[in-house]
């Protein structure tokens, strides 16, 4: 069997001799650490493994290893497939059409008092802060929102229960945002077997069932969402940094009542769909023209995992039918909820719960990222779709990366690359790109929307170049925007390879009307009428109160807020290292390291569910109580079965046993 060793001794001649692996290879901590800090779990690093192991792309040698193309996929168009299709939408329309009559409005009107808590503490932060600080102020906060949620309910039922002397009204004091999540989930549960254990009983596919929920094990057990809930708290925040309070509420309503339909009853169901592992790759064209991938990695991150941004950019943001906010973790874990914002218009707006890795945290001391895209030239986030976050409906390993191309897409050099290993069917409805949701779907839309990111990232870049170039904001702005206009491109939505258009530049009407004219021919619908009427006034509001933070009481407030990380060295929450990591960390040669100068956004940063699994459960380890040690990148790329350490008075090695 094979044994590669990894000691101390070669580790630090490597280093002498100049040959330091890639920030994201570097082994820091031990593989327990690394697997705590990652927010992984050893089935999940396990599979990921055995994917590289296998090329990159799937399971299957003979599938390769190109990641910058779509995987071959081959379609269920059986009079079968189309019967489940059939039956899953209408009892769809039939669960979803009763539900929402029921908790759609109390839903709605009891999350107006804890959200306005979140909107209330971004509109003193000033524009551009990179992150919210994880104060005392900010916590007092937090469970004020918290305390709102159960109180205000409360006081109503006790108001109309003195008003019509009735205690019957006391029943009203569950209608409390976790109350009505906890119902939901639940009703969504028991529906969800119902009408699953229905199909697999009379159609007999119980051997297939089993294989399909074995594809999901890996991505069972991910990182509580209930546990982090401050994460969702900083998410809520900044997504109200980008768009009114009233989108927010409403967005933030349709994940808890519509999603975990989507995800476990539609588009990862085991009791009626066939799943398995489908690479589906989206790189966006070239943006070679924005500097190096780390500069291209920086300006990426402005966009994303800023707090709050300057309203200028602000409102170009909330003109996009998907806004993905990641903001950046605290000093204890390299991972943080993040929070997607999808849907074109009302009423089918909402946000996705995804869990963040940081490509570019060195939490505790480490900045180890396995990436299994063989097409990465820079990694910039990890994204898991966990089985076990009902609020996300789909299931697999996400990566978001600058692209080399290779080997299929060399003309889009240092473009976004999206890789998606997602579990997934193969019929129409769950894996067709004209479907309304599933794997396909997904794979359609960012060939629509990354134009649009890559006209922002252009326009911001090259408007910092402008002036530095000693023009004016007025000018650099105009020539910023022309600039990015020019190189506007868009590509050929299919399977596989989506060809850039050879055309360049912007369509702004008529039947090839661009996406980027589409969100804003969308926008401007919207302050039309009495819905504009409405709309106009209310972001009227919220700008104002947006300004907050451009007052000197502003100033002052937001000073208190941004005070002392409690999550900072010295402080009440700080990260500590255990023994064996720092022993692992001197043995090594290496220290706790800063963030390098190019990643100026990344300074470690401060600040600080489970949910029901419809499935069994599988045999995936806690990452806290993993027991297996990693070895490092020089033998990351097969599956790792049993790992050995052997400690002696001398040095230490790693053994691994494969």
């Amino acid at each position: 069997m094979l044994q590669p060793t990894l000691s101390d001794e070669a580790l630090l001649t490597d280093v002498g001799e100049g040959l330091l692996p890639e920030r994201h290879d570097s082994v820091a901590v031990s593989y327990p650490m690394r697997l705590k800090l990652n927010g992984e779990t050893t089935a999940q690093m396990e599979h990921a493994y055995a994917i590289k192991g296998c090329g990159g792309v799937s399971l299957n040698e003979s599938d390769g290893d190109d990641t910058s193309k779509d995987q071959e996929w081959e379609y269920d168009l059986t009079r079968r497939g189309q019967c489940a299709d059939r039956y899953v939408l209408i009892t769809t329309f039939i669960w979803l059409g009763i539900k929402m009559l029921i908790l759609a409005v109390p839903m709605l009107v009891a999350h107006l008092p804890p959200m306005a808590v979140a909107r209330i503490y971004i509109s003193v932060v000033p524009d551009n802060t990179e992150r919210i600080h994880r104060s005392c102020c900010f916590y007092a906060n937090f469970w004020l929102a918290i305390g709102i949620s159960f109180v205000c309910p409360f006081a109503y039922a006790f108001g109309l229960s003195l008003i019509f002397k009735s205690v019957g009204y006391f029943g009203l004091a569950m209608i409390c945002p976790v109350g009505l999540i906890f119902i939901n989930l639940t009703l969504d549960y028991m529906a969800y077997y119902f009408f699953s254990v229905l199909y697999c009983l009379f159609t007999w596919r119980w051997s297939k069932m089993y294989v399909s929920a074995r594809k999901i094990d890996p991505y069972r057990n991910g990182p509580s969402v209930v546990r982090h809930i401050s994460d969702f708290f900083i998410c809520i925040m900044g997504q109200c940094a980008r768009a009114s309070a009233g989108e927010t509420t409403w967005m933030v309503c349709c994940m808890w009542l519509l999603i975990p339909w989507l995800k476990y009853y539609i588009c990862c169901n085991p009791w009626i769909y066939d799943l398995d592992h489908r690479l589906c790759q989206q790189i966006s064209t070239e943006m070679d023209d924005l500097g190096t991938p780390s500069e291209v990695a920086d300006t990426c991150r402005g966009i994303i995992s800023r707090a709050r941004q300057a309203r200028s950019l602000a409102n170009r943001l909330d003109l996009w039918s998907f806004v993905p906010h990641y903001p950046y973790p605290p000093p204890s874990r390299r991972w943080a909820l993040g929070l997607q914002r999808g849907g074109a218009t009302f009423p089918g707006k909402f946000f996705l719960i995804v869990h963040t890795t940081h490509a570019c945290s060195d939490a505790g001391g480490s900045s180890e990222q396995f990436v299994l895209s063989n097409s990465c030239a820079q990694p910039i986030y990890r994204v898991m779709l966990w089985y076990s976050n009902p609020f996300h409906f789909l299931t697999g390993w996400v990566e978001a990366s600058v692209t080399t191309g290779e080997k299929s897409q060399l003309n889009k050099k240092h473009g976004g690359e999206h890789p998606m290993w997602l579990v997934t069917g193969r019929t129409p409805q769950v894996a067709g790109r004209d479907s309304f949701t599933g794997s396909g779907m997904i794979d359609a839309f960012f060939d629509y929307w990354l134009p649009v990111f890559v006209h922002e990232m252009r326009r911001l870049t090259f408007n910092a170049r402008y002036l530095v170039e000693g023009m004016s904001e007025g000018d650099a702005s105009k020539q910023a925007l022309e600039r990015a206009d020019e190189k506007y491109q868009e590509v050929y939505s299919e399977d596989g390879v989506s060809r850039p258009r050879t055309f360049k530049g912007r369509v702004r009407e008529g039947p090839r009307m661009d996406t980027l004219a589409e969100f804003e021919q969308v926008a401007e619908k919207r302050h039309r009428g009495a819905e504009g009427c409405v709309v106009g006034t209310v972001e009227t509001l919220s700008r104002g109160v947006m300004g907050i933070g451009e007052t000197r009481l502003g100033e002052q407030v937001s000073h208190l807020q941004q005070g002392r990380d409690l999550h900072q060295p010295g402080e009440l929450l700080e990260f500590r290292m255990n023994p064996l990591d720092e022993h692992v960390l001197r043995g090594a040669g290496q220290t706790h390291t800063t963030t390098p100068p190019h990643h100026p956004v990344c300074v470690p940063s401060s600040g600080s569910a489970s949910s029901s699994d419809p499935v069994g459960a599988s045999s995936s380890s806690d990452p806290e109580t993993a027991a297996s040690f990693q070895p490092g990148p020089a033998v990351e790329l097969a599956r790792v079965s049993e790992v050995d350490i052997e400690t002696t008075s001398s040095a230490e090695s790693i053994h691994l046993e494969r």
